[in-house]
């Protein structure tokens, strides 16, 4: 409705927008500002509402992801971005004398993969990260443009965790799979370090600030998201960050990824496998509009399951909205999804 209509028009009468529960990436506008890149908070999807209003917008424009890093983005939005004012209250609440919490026993296997099988394998992980960055740049430039291209399943099959972790559309088949597997911060923690690597920074100071956000997003104890590392990778984290290194995520990089390959290894027998091998198909490496509304409306689905839960603590609530937040920002930086559109 216009905001500048003549004195002399008849008053319209106003309508109200109702948002849908699930999207049709159908009707792409294509003509998406750069604006998209500081989004606004995602407002709520919690109740029920046609899906036939619905306009969902692709974003044209590449915004830096585990699978597209920029060399020239400056990190004016990490993943968990959204998160802030929630975690800056939880943060304050924190201030309280620590011996209040009690301590969290941290699973010894991690330390164990780590001395055996991880460092080889998450090394496999960057070289084939490279080698696919090297492939896109070159269908880039080719198409002029973000290529149209994405991971085939026959190729995640082969390939396993490193070459879904470089999809878009199949990555959110398995981050279902986590949310509902309760281990989703593992996967958010691993893309926000992959965009910390990627991001170009303005000043040393902004990159430490940045790595403390990521370090209190993940690695605080009683976080919303706490990653459950060994205790070693973490005293190592810690110690680093204090000493304002940089690379102070190195160690905690491959243990996550460690966390992650053995959840992909049941996320194999699972029935969301199954489904993102019928809604994708094997070969297909340039998904139909249809195929990437059935990706993201299935999250949008767990955060609507999710909702319907009047009876839980208000901890609980809030770890909910928070993943809310999360995902939207997931859509949006990995997916190129704008749901705070709809």
């Amino acid at each position: 409705m216009s905001a500048t209509a003549h004195s002399s028009t008849p008053p319209v009468k106003r309508t109200t927008r109702r948002k849908p529960s699930f999207i049709n990436l159908s009707n792409i506008n294509n003509s998406i500002s750069a604006a998209v890149s500081s989004p606004r908070t995602p407002r709520s999807i919690s109740k029920s509402r046609r899906p036939s209003i619905v306009q969902e917008k692709l974003q044209t424009k590449a915004i830096p992801s585990p699978g597209n890093p920029s060399d020239d983005t400056v990190p004016t939005m990490m993943l968990s971005d959204t998160t802030n004012s929630y975690f800056q209250q939880s943060n304050a609440e924190s201030e309280e004398p620590k011996h209040r919490y009690p301590t969290r026993h941290r699973s010894s296997s991690v330390s164990s993969l780590l001395s055996s099988n991880l460092l080889p394998n998450f090394e496999v992980h960057n070289q084939y990260k490279l080698k696919t960055t090297r492939s896109s740049k070159k269908l880039e430039r080719f198409f002029g443009e973000d290529a149209p291209h994405d991971i085939c399943v026959k190729e995640i099959r082969k390939e396993g965790l490193k070459a879904i972790l470089l999809s878009k559309y199949p990555l959110c088949y398995f981050l279902y799979y986590l949310l509902e597997e309760y281990s989703s911060e593992n996967l958010f923690f691993f893309i926000e370090l992959e965009q910390y690597e990627s991001f170009t920074y303005a000043t040393p100071r902004q990159q430490i600030e940045t790595a403390q956000h990521i370090y209190n997003t993940y690695l605080t104890r009683n976080s919303h998201f706490e990653v459950n590392l060994d205790d070693k990778v973490l005293r190592m984290v810690t110690q680093l960050l204090q000493q304002k290194n940089p690379k102070c995520f190195e160690s905690a990089k491959p243990a996550v990824y460690t966390l992650l390959e053995s959840s992909y290894m049941r996320f194999q027998s699972s029935e969301t496998f199954d489904i993102m091998v019928k809604e994708c198909g094997e070969l297909t490496t340039y998904y139909s509009n249809e195929t990437r509304s059935a990706a993201v409306n299935r999250l949008l689905n767990y955060i609507q399951i999710s909702s319907n839960t009047a009876t839980v603590s208000q901890a609980t609530r809030k770890r909910h909205e928070l993943l809310r937040l999360m995902i939207y920002e997931f859509c949006r930086t990995c997916i190129g999804v704008n749901l705070d559109c709809v």
